[in-house]
């Protein structure tokens, strides 16, 4: 497509062809989506081209079926808070093999540096 010799060349996808050339197997969603409702987990929701998976459910459930303990933590100067763990997640082998990436579990948002300010920090 990006190669002026391809008659592709200029051709621009619409959403949903994107989507049909890089969504996930149907099997995959379905591994996913499974071993989350087999868990108890209820709040499960799939984007529409299938290549990601929400699902929310209490922090005790995800610390069991994530292998992970969550910790709240503290930004003083903004007053924000986010619960966060910090040992890596691990998966069924076979929920591994379809999965990518668990994201929202260790990392922090990039806080703003005032000029003349000290880096900010979080604390448990």
């Amino acid at each position: 497509m990006s190669t002026p010799q391809s008659p592709e060349y200029g051709r621009y996808r619409t959403l949903a062809e994107i989507h049909e050339l890089t969504a996930p197997p149907a099997s995959a969603v379905a591994t996913v989506t499974s071993w989350l409702t087999d868990a108890g987990v209820s709040e499960i929701a799939v984007n529409d081209g299938g290549a990601f998976v929400r699902a929310t459910m209490p922090v005790r459930k995800a610390e069991e079926l994530l292998g992970v303990t969550y910790h709240t933590y503290h930004h003083a100067e903004s007053g924000v808070e986010l619960v966060r763990a910090v040992e890596h997640y691990s998966l069924p082998s076979r929920v591994a093999e379809v999965v990518a990436l668990v994201g929202g579990i260790a990392r922090f948002p990039r806080t703003h540096k005032r000029a003349g300010a000290r880096a900010s920090s979080y604390r448990t």
